[in-house]
């Protein structure tokens, strides 16, 4: 199964993302699932300067039209296409280039000369091959990308939620209320 998972999702790459490029998104992961006769294929988009639902749901239709021509899959299915989100795992040498300057945590899938596996720092470069990454301790290291299991951008939700603060109910009280 995971050969021919992989085969779909591959196949559904390749038709699919001149279709998004056409519509001025980008194509950032496909996946496929199967349970019994039910069959899921999920589209992940997104846009650096963001993306709407109305923008999601024109790619929707555009892909659904060349899957129906494509015949990828057999039998029904259901299509999700959404957004990944801002923390949305890092899967390749583009994601971490547009992270060049950001903080990550990544997980390693064997434990680095100093027993660690997980890590925290500073992409400074995305190789072709490897990331260069500068760890909060200093150490500026080479990790290849077959090297790593996951990878995700630190988010500073602080700044990200902050909001102008909240007028001042004092000229709200109703007239007879208490205060």
């Amino acid at each position: 199964m995971t050969t021919t998972r992989r085969k779909i999702e591959q196949q559904v790459c390749e038709f699919a993302g001149p279709i998004v490029e056409d519509l001025g998104l980008d194509l950032v992961d496909v996946e496929y699932s199967r349970q019994g006769e039910s069959q899921l294929l999920r589209i992940y988009l997104e846009r650096e300067s963001g993306i709407s639902i109305d923008e999601l749901q024109d790619a929707s239709r555009a892909l659904e039209r060349s899957l129906e021509i494509e015949e990828i899959l057999s039998g029904r299915y259901r299509l999700e296409v959404s957004s990944p989100g801002i923390d949305r795992p890092l899967k390749g040498p583009k994601d971490y280039r547009k992270r060049t300057g950001s903080r990550i945590h990544l997980r390693m899938f064997a434990p680095l000369e100093d027993g660690r596996r997980r890590l925290t720092g500073t992409v400074v470069e995305a190789l072709e091959e490897s990331l260069l990454l500068e760890t909060d301790e200093g150490l500026r290291l080479e990790l290849p990308y077959r090297d790593i299991s996951s990878a995700k951008p630190e988010i500073d939700w602080d700044a990200l939620l902050k909001k102008t603060p909240a007028p001042s109910s004092g000229g709200n009280r109703r007239p007879g209320g208490s205060s």
